[in-house]
C-alpha cells in the first residue's frame, strides 16, 4: 500500500511537472521552459559556442481560424508541430507563441550560408500542402535564426535576435516563404529602429510632426476631390526628415501609434472645414486609421466630440484602413464601420490587392471606398495580369456600389489604362505630391478658384 501510494505521487508529480513545461495541444516544450532552458545554457557558455536558434512563424494563420473554425487552426499547428519533430529528433522543440516555433539546435553549424540552407529546409518542409477533412492548407512559413558569436551576452540575446529576423521575413514576404539570417544588416536596422524608438518617446510632437497633404483628383485631373493627410517627421536632433517607413511600423508596435492618430485627427479634420469653408467647396480628408486606435473603446465617442466642436460635416472625412489590417481584425470591425458610415464618415480599403482578401470579402464589410495600391498600378500600363486584377476589382466594387480611387500614378500611360477600364478617381505624383497645408493650399485652392472667377 506504501509503495502504491509513493508511486501515486510520484506520478501526480510527473504529471503537474509536465504540466508546467509542456504545451498541452502540441505536446513540445514551452515557452516559460525555453526560458529555464536558457538559464541553464548561460550558466555554462562551451554550450553556447555550438547553439543556433530557428523561429518560424505561420504567416496570416489568424486567417485559418476566421476561414474555417479554431479547431481546424489547432490541428494545422499540430501537424507543423509534428513535422519539426521529425526534421529536429534530437533537438529542442518549443512552441514559444500562438502561430510561432523555436528550435535550439547544438550541431555546430559554422557559417551564414550554412543556417541559410537550414531556413530554406524548415521553409520547404513546413510549406508543403496539410490536408484537413476537406480543405487543403498551404502554410506560408516565415524563418529566422541566430547563432552563438562572441559578442552574444547571453541565450535569450541568440533567441531574440533569431525572433527579429523572422519579424524582417514576414515584413518581406514575397511567396510562400520567407527566410533571413541574422547578421550585421539586421543588426543595423535593429538599432536604427531601437534609436528611433526611443526618440518617439521622448519628443514633442507639436516640434516636429507636420501635416502634408496629397491631392486627389477625378481621373482627367480637372476636379479636386479631397486630400489624404499624411504625417511628416522632421528631427533636429538627426537634421532630416525621417521616412515614415521608419516610424509607422515602429509606432505601430506600441501604444505611441494611438498618440499619432490622434495628432492627425485633430489636424486634419480642422484643416478641411477651413478649407471647404474658405473656398465653398465639398472636398474629403482622407486620414490613415490604426486597428490599435479603433480598438479604443472610446474612439466613436471621441469622432462624434470632435465633429461638434469643430462644426465639421461628417461628409468631409473618409478614414483610410490598410487591406491587411482589416483582414486581421476580421468580423469584429464590420459593426464598427456600419457605425461610421451611418454617421455619414466615408471609410476606405487602403492598399487593396497587396493582402490577401478575395473581392468577395469585400460584401461584408461596409466600405464606401477601395483605394487600388501602387503595386498593382506600377506595370498596369505593361503587364496583363495587372490590368485583369484592377478590371475586376473595379467591376465587382461598381456591382457593390463602392467608389475605386488608384494610388500612386505617375505616368500619363497609367491614367489612360485606368480611364479606359473605368477608373473615375486617381491620388499620385502625375497630379501632386504631398506639400504642407500652405502649399497644397496656393497650389491647388487658390489656382481652383481663380479658374472658376
Amino acid at each position: 500500500a506504501s509503495i502504491k501510494a509513493y508511486n501515486d505521487i510520484k506520478g501526480e508529480y510527473n504529471k503537474i511537472f509536465n504540466m508546467s513545461r509542456i504545451d498541452p495541444l502540441t505536446g513540445l516544450n514551452n515557452r516559460n521552459y525555453m526560458m529555464d532552458v536558457f538559464d541553464e545554457l548561460d550558466k555554462d557558455r562551451k554550450k553556447l559556442d555550438k547553439l543556433a536558434v530557428f523561429v518560424i512563424d505561420i504567416v496570416q494563420f489568424k486567417t485559418i481560424n476566421e476561414i474555417t473554425d479554431h479547431k481546424t487552426g489547432d490541428l494545422v499547428l499540430k501537424e507543423i508541430a509534428s513535422s519539426l519533430r521529425a526534421m529536429f529528433p534530437n533537438q529542442l522543440i518549443f512552441r514559444s507563441d500562438s502561430n510561432e516555433f523555436a528550435v535550439l539546435t547544438d550541431n555546430k553549424i559554422y557559417d551564414k550560408e550554412q543556417l541559410r540552407i537550414k531556413c530554406l529546409d524548415i521553409a520547404v518542409l513546413l510549406t508543403s500542402p496539410i490536408i484537413i477533412d476537406n480543405f487543403t492548407f498551404n502554410p506560408d512559413i516565415a524563418v529566422g535564426c541566430d547563432k552563438y558569436t562572441e559578442n552574444t551576452r547571453n541565450c535569450l540575446d541568440i533567441f531574440k535576435n533569431a525572433e527579429y529576423a523572422c519579424g524582417y521575413s514576414k515584413k518581406n514576404f514575397i511567396n510562400s516563404h520567407s527566410v533571413t539570417v541574422y547578421g550585421d544588416e539586421i543588426a543595423g536596422i535593429l538599432s536604427k529602429k531601437t534609436m528611433i524608438e526611443k526618440m518617439l518617446h521622448k519628443i514633442n510632437f507639436e516640434d516636429e510632426f507636420i501635416m502634408y497633404y496629397q491631392p486627389q483628383f477625378d481621373v482627367d485631373g480637372k476636379v479636386l476631390i479631397g486630400a489624404e493627410a499624411l504625417l511628416r517627421w522632421y528631427s533636429p536632433k538627426i537634421g532630416a526628415m525621417i521616412s515614415p517607413g521608419d516610424f509607422i511600423p515602429i509606432a505601430e508596435e506600441s501604444n505611441i501609434i494611438i498618440k499619432l492618430v490622434n495628432f492627425t485627427i485633430l489636424r486634419a479634420m480642422p484643416q478641411i472645414r477651413k478649407w471647404n469653408e474658405q473656398y465653398g467647396t465639398e472636398l474629403k480628408m482622407s486620414i490613415n486609421l490604426s486597428p490599435k486606435y479603433l480598438n479604443t473603446e472610446k474612439f466613436l465617442k471621441d469622432i462624434q466630440e470632435i465633429i461638434k466642436r469643430e462644426n465639421i460635416k461628417p461628409s468631409w472625412i473618409e478614414f483610410e484602413i490598410t487591406e491587411n489590417s482589416l483582414m486581421r481584425a476580421g468580423k469584429k470591425m464590420v459593426e464598427f464601420f456600419e457605425k461610421l458610415v451611418n454617421m455619414g464618415i466615408g471609410v476606405n480599403m487602403d492598399d487593396f490587392g497587396t493582402g490577401y482578401s478575395s473581392l468577395a470579402y469585400l460584401k461584408h464589410f461596409k466600405l464606401t471606398k477601395i483605394k487600388i495600391a501602387r503595386e498593382l498600378i506600377e506595370s498596369i500600363d505593361t503587364s496583363i495580369s495587372e490590368r485583369k486584377i484592377v478590371e475586376a476589382v473595379l467591376n465587382m466594387s461598381k456591382a457593390l456600389g463602392i467608389k475605386v480611387i488608384a494610388e500612386g500614378v505617375e505616368k500619363i500611360e497609367q491614367r489612360d489604362r485606368l480611364k479606359d477600364l473605368g477608373c473615375e478617381q486617381i491620388q499620385g505624383f502625375l497630379y501632386g505630391k504631398p506639400v504642407p497645408a500652405t502649399e497644397f493650399e496656393r497650389k491647388y485652392l487658390k489656382k481652383t478658384t481663380e479658374k472658376s472667377t
